[in-house]
């Protein structure tokens, strides 16, 4: 009877040291606490015999999303706005990461600048029908407002939104 005691009491032990590993590996990973009904399942499957379930199982793709959508919340959270408001909707061709170019049309709702000091235009897109960001080095074409065109970010921002960004950048 001793020893049928300690052999279930030993394997309990470890079932509750490895749902500890996997809860931390799993706030690792997924940079949250686990839910009760995650830990209730991961309970089913190593009362059930199973093993424990492979964190990594996850297709890489869905990870890269998951990663890049919190750098990219982190990147907007830390963008300082140098001018918020309405005005005219703006026409350019954006060029993206994978070198594909589209024509966008945006109205403009804030202009900041980035950790590195890029300019960049958060506005709604028509397009992609919601709010975007668009770094200034990526604008391949001029701003088009109405009829008149502006060479670059910076042009438009000093004549239409009348802000001077040249103290903000080192143009040399």
């Amino acid at each position: 009877m001793f020893k049928i005691l300690k052999s279930w009491w030993q394997k309990k032990r470890q079932d509750q040291q490895r749902v500890e590993k996997w809860k931390a590996d799993f706030e690792a990973l997924n940079g949250r606490p686990v839910k009760f009904k995650e830990l209730g399942e991961y309970y089913h499957d190593i009362k059930n015999g199973n093993s424990a379930p492979d964190l990594n199982t996850r297709s890489p793709a869905k990870q890269d999303k998951q990663t890049s959508a919190r750098a990219l919340a982190d990147w907007e959270d830390n963008l300082t706005v140098i001018w918020a408001g309405k005005t005219a909707t703006i026409e350019f061709t954006y060029t993206n990461r994978d070198k594909k170019k589209t024509r966008r049309k945006v109205d403009p709702q804030e202009l900041c600048v980035d950790q590195r000091n890029r300019l960049i235009l958060v506005g709604f897109c028509h397009v992609r029908g919601e709010k975007r960001t668009f770094n200034e080095r990526s604008i391949s074409t001029m701003i088009k407002v109405g009829s008149r065109r502006y060479d670059n970010l910076y042009e438009w921002a000093e004549e239409v939104l009348e802000i001077d960004v040249s103290p903000l950048f080192d143009f040399s």
